[in-house]
C-alpha cells in the first residue's frame, strides 16, 4: 500500500516579481504621452514561461511554455448607467458609446505541476486546469482591477503599481491543499452541511422567541390579575374564617 507521505514531496515556491514603473523612458515627451505610451506596452500580451531546475540532479534545466498574457488588460462592454460603471466596476462611462471601459492587473500567477514518468516536469491539468485554486476556476493567472480616470485616459502608472503586485506559486499536483479546495469547493469547510443545520437551527430558536414576544406581553398583565385576584380572595376567606370562629 502506497500512503500519500511516501510519494508527497512538498513543493511551494512564492517568487515576488518586479513592477515596471516606466518601460518606455521619459525622454522629450509629456507625462501624459509617456503613460499613455507605457500602459500600451503593459497590455501587449507576453509569452510566459516556467523555468524548472532539479536540485537532485545535474541535467540542463526545463522551460514550461505557459498562456501568454498581459500585465494590464482593457475591457470595454455596453453600460446603460454611469453609477454602476464608475462606483461599482470603477471604470469610466463614454456616454457617446453608452459602453463601460475597465482596467485590470495581473494581481498573481499560480500554476501546479507533477512530475512525469521521465523524471521531467509538466503543468497539470486535474480538477479542470493548470491553476491552484478552485474559486479562480482553476486558471493560473488573477487579476486586480485598476481604477479608469474619469478623463477616459489610461490608469496612472502610480495607480496600477499601487494595485499590481505580480506574484509567482509553483504548487505539486499532490499538495494536500488543492485537493481539499477541489473537495469544499473553495471553501475548505469540510463540516460544511452540519454547519448549516447549526445555523439553521440557532436562527429558527431566535424566530421562536420573537414570535411568543407578542403572546407574552398580553398573557403578563392576565397573569398579574389573576394573581392578585387569588391574593384578595384569600384574604377574604381569612376574614371570614376569623368573624365564624366562637368565643372561648
Amino acid at each position: 500500500e502506497t500512503k500519500l507521505s511516501d510519494t508527497y514531496t512538498p513543493l511551494a515556491y512564492v517568487l515576488p516579481d518586479v513592477v515596471p514603473k516606466e518601460v518606455v523612458p521619459a525622454g522629450s515627451d509629456s507625462a501624459t504621452r509617456n503613460n499613455t505610451r507605457t500602459a500600451i506596452e503593459l497590455m501587449r500580451r507576453r509569452n510566459v514561461s516556467l523555468v524548472v531546475r532539479d536540485g537532485s540532479s545535474d541535467d540542463a534545466p526545463q522551460t514550461i511554455a505557459l498562456e501568454p498574457t498581459a500585465l494590464l488588460n482593457k475591457y470595454m462592454r455596453p453600460s446603460t448607467g454611469w453609477k454602476m460603471c464608475k462606483y461599482q466596476l470603477g471604470g469610466y462611462y463614454s456616454g457617446r458609446l453608452h459602453t463601460c471601459t475597465t482596467y485590470q492587473a495581473l494581481g498573481s500567477l499560480c500554476v501546479k505541476v507533477s512530475k512525469k514518468a521521465d523524471g521531467s516536469w509538466a503543468l497539470d491539468s486535474s480538477f479542470g486546469g493548470n491553476g491552484c485554486t478552485y474559486e479562480s476556476g482553476w486558471r493560473p493567472y488573477s487579476y486586480t482591477r485598476v481604477h479608469a480616470p474619469s478623463t477616459g485616459h489610461f490608469p496612472n502608472m502610480s495607480a496600477y503599481a499601487a494595485r499590481a503586485f505580480p506574484s509567482t506559486t509553483v504548487r505539486s499536483a499532490m499538495d494536500p491543499l488543492i485537493l481539499a479546495s477541489n473537495l469544499t469547493k473553495g471553501k475548505l469547510i469540510f463540516a460544511e452541511y452540519e454547519a448549516e443545520e447549526m445555523a439553521t437551527g440557532m436562527i429558527l430558536c431566535i424566530i421562536g422567541c420573537v414570535a411568543m414576544l407578542p403572546a407574552i406581553l398580553l398573557a403578563y398583565p392576565i397573569f398579574l390579575a389573576y394573581r392578585a385576584k387569588k391574593r384578595r380572595d384569600a384574604y377574604f376567606t381569612r376574614q371570614v374564617d376569623d368573624d365564624e370562629e366562637p368565643e372561648p
